[in-house]
């Protein structure tokens, strides 16, 4: 599962990173390009990112990082109670929960 996670915090960490540029003034087209993947999924990344709020997906992105280090002997959790707990977490990112 450890592979699946960095990939996933990775992105997160990414999209974050993109929609603080764009709050910031960057354009679309400048953000895409300085991200590190094929155009069409910077695009793709771009496009689910309209909207979105830089506290969510930080709390987000936050989630998925503890996952990551549960994941990689950081907690006594067995994998599966770890996703559990990240995913909701950040599941409930949007609405508060914490």
């Amino acid at each position: 599962m450890t592979p699946l996670v960095y990939q996933a915090a990775r992105r997160l960490r990414e999209a974050h990173a993109a929609l603080l540029e764009l709050e910031a003034g960057s354009s679309q087209g400048e953000v895409e390009a300085r991200l590190r993947m094929h155009p069409y999924a910077a695009k793709m990344l771009m496009r689910r990112l309209r909207g979105a709020s830089p506290a969510d997906l930080r709390a987000a992105t936050c989630a998925v990082a503890d996952l990551e280090w549960w994941t990689r002997g950081g907690s006594e959790y067995p994998d599966d109670v770890a996703l559990t707990l990240a995913v909701r977490r950040a599941a409930g990112a949007g609405a508060g929960a914490g």
